[in-house]
């Protein structure tokens, strides 16, 4: 498998967004997450408040993410309440 590690050198939590599927993963201060894939080594696209990890070639389903301490974690983790609800 090919990875990119994100490490979150911020003093706020760090949005990851897995494209094209649009998961979210959330990287505290200080904490490292990588993204696995089966074929080509995951993209990386940063944008004001986030990043992107892209998956180009293969099947997006089986992309890995992993904490620090080889921990599998899935979509929303560490989300924090209240993001991505919609506006009222």
């Amino acid at each position: 498998m090919a990875s990119v590690s994100i490490v979150n050198n911020g003093k706020a939590m760090l949005c990851v967004l897995t494209e094209p599927l649009g998961e979210d993963f959330w990287i505290a201060p200080d904490q490292t997450l990588t993204f696995s894939a089966p074929d080509e080594r995951p993209m990386v696209s940063w944008y004001e408040g986030g990043t992107s990890v892209w998956i180009n070639d293969g099947d997006p389903y089986e992309v890995v993410v992993t904490t620090g301490a080889g921990e599998a974690v899935t979509c929303g983790f560490q989300r924090p309440p209240g993001a991505f609800e919609p506006a009222t």
